[in-house]
């Protein structure tokens, strides 16, 4: 499939598939075809009921991870804060989409607050984090402008940049033009 020829055009070894859940079954599928080649996370709007069930349908179906999460949430809410609990209690990193200003009008933020979230990972030491996205790289600098992906030089002492030295569970995900 497409997915195949992708990592075999760039050279890529192995990959990891972030699904929605709409695609587990794809995922799935891509997984069993070509064995060692791919792995599979699986994502949900955990703004929406029934969420966490949905996840861990798919973790007991061979996802090893949860993500990409991008929701219109809180990072440190409470639909998130069920999230960190669960990727403990599966033994599964979580992989989280941090975007605090909108890349276009009427788009909104996805799990906001990353400036709040070292108290998150703090609380939450058997998680296993992995930031991603456009507020998760800016906040590498200690000075972030207010727009989804700034320019110029990066100021060391951002709060990602702390996370990523002060905490043993908490990694940064390149994958993305972001990165």
């Amino acid at each position: 499939g497409g997915e195949l020829n992708h990592i075999n055009g760039s050279g890529v070894s192995k990959a990891v598939l972030l699904t929605r859940a709409e695609t587990a079954e794809h995922a799935r599928d891509v997984v069993a075809k070509n064995p060692g080649r791919f792995a599979w996370f699986t994502g949900a709007d955990v703004t929406k009921p029934g969420a966490l069930g949905v996840l861990r349908k798919n973790l007991a179906a061979g996802a090893i991870g949860l993500g990409e999460l991008k929701s219109h949430a809180a990072c440190d809410g409470p639909e998130m804060t069920a999230v960190y609990r669960l990727a403990a209690e599966m033994n599964v990193p979580v992989l989280i989409h941090f975007a605090d200003f909108p890349q276009f009008e009427g788009e909104g933020t996805w799990n906001s607050g990353i400036v709040r979230f070292p108290t998150v990972v703090k609380a939450n030491p058997k998680t296993s984090v992995v930031g991603h996205g456009d507020a998760f790289w800016a906040n590498t600098s200690k000075d972030v402008p207010e727009t989804p992906y700034p320019t110029g030089k990066i100021k060391p002492g951002g709060v990602s940049d702390r996370m990523l030295s002060e905490f043993p569970n908490f990694y940064g995900d390149m994958s993305a033009n972001s990165g």
